[in-house]
């Protein structure tokens, strides 16, 4: 680097959204009549996948031991008293086995010619390009129109490799799946939330709206967005007022 410099990039190192959870790890969906929040019962999620909301709108390093630490004990204690309870719980059904496969299975069958790979490198190509560190309408929009386009051509594209021990192209191609379903949700939820707040900058809207937007927003499978109010109201402690970063 004395010598010259070093190209950098900014990347995504994190995930601060996720799935939205209580403290004790509980999944939780929103309420059909715009109620309480209402927990999957027998579902949990912990770690980087979950959202507890305990980091805000951009995370301070180290505090992932939170969601590891903290909240994986949390799970594995009410687990075990949900069990001791005697809390009946549903078993997987066959429907839900054969979703599951199918999944799995609708790779073997594909011979479609588009490439997992490429797909796979356009699809980082157009989320560095358009949702990077500074976002606005214009770009998200052609960014969003671009991550359905890719999901869309994943149905023509098939697998290199169709042997049946650890076969790497068939896990990429899973990975393809997910990485979509992830993109898409950032996308949608980025382009909704019409404000800059945290690691989320706007141009066009260069600042915080705590009247329209201090709470969560919720991005489905089938492109419906859901709100969630954030829960200020402490337990042991007064809440942190919340306030703009000035330093």
């Amino acid at each position: 680097p004395i010598k010259q410099p070093i190209p950098v990039v900014p990347t995504c190192h994190y995930m601060m959204g996720g799935i939205p959870t209580n403290k004790y790890g509980q999944v939780i969906t929103t309420h059909p009549n715009g109620g309480l929040p209402q927990v999957v019962k027998g579902l949990y999620a912990i770690g980087e996948c979950a959202c507890v909301s305990v980091h805000g709108a951009n995370r301070l390093g180290g505090n992932s031991l939170l969601d590891l630490v903290v909240f994986g004990r949390a799970a594995g204690h009410a687990i075990v008293e949900e069990f001791a309870r005697g809390e009946p719980y549903s078993l997987v059904s066959d429907q839900d086995l054969i979703q599951a496969q199918a999944r799995y299975y609708s790779w073997e069958s594909r011979t479609g010619k588009e490439s997992v790979a490429q797909l796979r490198h356009e699809l980082q190509a157009a989320m560095q390009k358009y949702f990077g560190v500074f976002r606005d309408e214009s770009h998200m929009t052609t960014g969003l129109k671009e991550i359905e386009n890719i999901a869309e051509r994943i149905n023509h594209a098939s697998l290199e490799d169709r042997s049946k021990i650890f076969n790497t192209a068939r896990l990429e191609a899973l990975e393809l799946d997910n990485l979509v379903g992830v993109a898409l949700a950032t996308a949608r939820s980025a382009l909704v939330r019409k404000e800059s707040r945290g690691a989320h900058a706007r141009d066009d809207y260069p600042q915080r709206n705590d009247a329209d937007w201090l709470k969560h927003i919720l991005a489905f499978d089938n492109g419906s967005i859901a709100y969630r109010d954030i829960n200020l109201q402490p337990e042991t402690v007064p809440a942190f007022e919340p306030k703009a970063r000035t330093y």
